[in-house]
């Protein structure tokens, strides 16, 4: 049967840069999963919208359909879910053109999604993705503001 469906789109999250997001997944039962990742290509140097994420996650190419696979591996179709729900915190710092101090910056918001995971994780939540691998220390003061930015999604 058709129907008419609608969202929101605040055009901050067209804005290129370092990202963490969280997607919040509820199926036809049970509660919500929970996925964590960033922005910042670890191959090209780049870093794009939170919604260019948005796209590739719900697309069908396999190379950067994260969120799919990983429902996929659990025997859930993505269009089976009851709704998916999105929030994006950033942009963070700068996206340096030097590869090198790209790689750098970018670890820096490696260790604090990790850190955000690991969070999420011991509070309870029930986590769709494998723990990102990161071998950075986070920045208390970083890990603070994400984890303060990102509560209110989380309790919903």
């Amino acid at each position: 049967m058709s129907s008419l469906h609608q969202f929101s789109l605040p055009s901050p999250l067209l804005k290129r840069g370092f990202w963490l997001y969280v997607w919040k997944i509820r199926g036809q039962t049970g509660p919500p999963t929970f996925y964590v990742g960033m922005t910042g290509d670890t191959g090209s140097h780049t870093a794009q919208s939170p919604m260019n994420r948005v796209g590739a996650h719900l697309g069908h190419n396999e190379r950067s359909n994260a969120l799919r696979r990983y429902l996929k591996s659990k025997g859930i179709a993505l269009e089976s879910c009851h709704d998916l729900q999105f929030a994006a915190y950033g942009p963070l710092g700068n996206v340096p053109e030097d590869k090198e101090l790209y790689r750098l910056a970018r670890a820096k918001i490696a260790a604090v999604e990790k850190a955000l995971w690991l969070d999420m994780e011991a509070a309870g939540l029930k986590m769709l993705n494998e723990c990102p691998r990161c071998r950075t220390n986070h920045e208390a003061a970083a890990f603070a503001a994400v984890r303060n930015a990102f509560a209110p999604f989380l309790r919903n």
